[in-house]
């Protein structure tokens, strides 16, 4: 059965804007059905993206499924088969968001469903058969999506039962190196905080623990400042992104939706 997010919560700041101090609300689209066209499921496709009944592909935007490891295909397949049985016919809003197709074939979109509209993405969040990702174009619906992964992380529901999924701990280095490359979700407390030239870093821990950096021109989005930064030492973060260890584990900070305080939730 699928996850119902309460229009509350849906309307929820995220924590993590309030804790930092930052003004709540994202730039970009508006996490509601203003404006969109309606369209009708046909199925879902391998990476969960509904197809509509005239061909069209639509990605819903801020999902991450899951794809690391030899149980996935049959993950996904399950995905795909309860998601057919559950939304297969039913008539959805979508808002293409960008314009332009990706080389699958597949629009970007702001897809919702119900009455109220309630973003499809949560839904599929909330199954946990996919993780919440930000990115551009859903970062005002990352509340709600953010609310729905927590649920279905705190019931160990779908990839959340995988250890190959579960948090990192943000001093695992072996963790976070076999997570080079790929999206993930690690929670630590923050040990050094400081300013250089270009960027704003959080440390995690000692050598092999993970860092963050965010660039100057963007600190003002998080609320941040070279004197708040320190704040933050001793504070549990989860962030989230893509992990670079080449030159020791690092997630660049693009959008404060990337972050979170857990004694917040």
């Amino acid at each position: 059965m699928a996850v119902r997010i309460p229009r509350a919560i849906l309307l929820a700041p995220l924590a993590a804007l309030a804790s930092h101090g930052a003004a709540s609300g994202a730039s970009g689209p508006a996490c509601d059905a203003r404006g969109a066209v309606t369209g009708v499921i046909a199925r879902f496709g391998d990476r969960l993206e509904p197809v509509l009944a005239d061909g069209r592909t639509l990605r819903p935007l801020g999902l991450d499924p899951a794809d690391r490891g030899p149980a996935d295909s049959a993950r996904l397949a399950a995905a795909r088969r309860d998601l057919d049985a559950t939304y297969g016919g039913a008539t959805i809003q979508f808002r293409a968001i960008g314009g332009k197709a990706d080389r699958w074939g597949r629009v970007p979109a702001l897809i919702f469903l119900g009455d109220p509209p309630r973003p499809l993405a949560a839904e599929i969040v909330g199954l946990g058969d996919a993780r919440a990702r930000p990115e551009t174009g859903a970062l005002n619906c990352m509340a709600a999506l953010l609310a729905a992964e927590a649920s279905a992380r705190g019931a160990g529901l779908g990839l959340w039962a995988d250890p190959l999924y579960s948090v990192i701990d943000a001093r695992d280095g072996a963790a976070l190196r076999k997570a080079d490359g790929r999206f993930a979700v690690v929670e630590g407390a923050v040990t050094k905080a400081g300013v250089g030239r270009r960027n704003g870093w959080l440390d995690f821990g000692p050598r092999g623990s993970l860092s963050a950096v965010v660039s100057i021109k963007r600190m003002r989005m998080f609320g941040w400042t070279s004197r708040s930064l320190q704040n933050l030492v001793g504070r549990r973060l989860r962030l989230r992104g893509l992990l670079d260890a080449r030159f020791g584990p690092k997630l660049t900070l693009t959008w404060p939706e990337q972050v979170e305080t857990p004694e917040a939730r």
